[in-house]
């Protein structure tokens, strides 16, 4: 298998959706990113996250990944939640950089808030991007996508 072919088929692999852990409690959502043994990538995102409504009216978000962050600094990634067309809906990258600690190749537990409701982020995808420099030009690489779901 050619090199390009062998690099799509391990994108495809590592923006796969994947479904939600059952254990999540009825008020709550969540995303698992795992990653596709058979053909691993440098760095694809594996950890979770739960949605969880707060009292306020807001979103808490709540979770930690262990695996696909090689850069230490925050700003490096970018999260959103996009639907189905693409577009993004909620970018939580201003949220998730000012909290997340990120310890190659992991990220620490972390919890943050948004203004929303656990229906509204249901059937989302949640995406997580890298930025790197390629010969001086910067670029959004998907590191993670998974769809989040309400647990059966």
């Amino acid at each position: 298998m050619s090199f390009v072919l062998r690099l799509l088929a391990a994108t495809l692999v590592a923006t796969t959706a994947l479904t939600a852990p059952a254990h999540a409690a009825p008020g709550e959502a969540a995303a698992r990113f795992e990653q596709n043994l058979a053909h691993v990538p440098t760095h694809v995102v594996e950890g979770e996250v739960v949605f969880t409504d707060a009292a306020d009216g807001t979103v808490a978000i709540t979770g930690e990944f262990e695996h696909g962050f090689g850069v230490p600094e925050p700003t490096t990634y970018r999260w959103v939640l996009v639907d189905d067309k693409g577009e993004v809906v909620h970018d939580l990258t201003k949220e998730l950089q000012a909290e997340i600690v990120v310890s190659p190749p992991a990220v620490e537990a972390f919890e943050v808030t948004f203004p929303a409701t656990v229906k509204d982020v249901l059937g989302l995808d949640f995406v997580v991007y890298q930025e790197i420099d390629l010969a001086g030009i910067k670029l959004l690489a998907e590191t993670g996508r998974t769809v989040v779901k309400r647990a059966p």
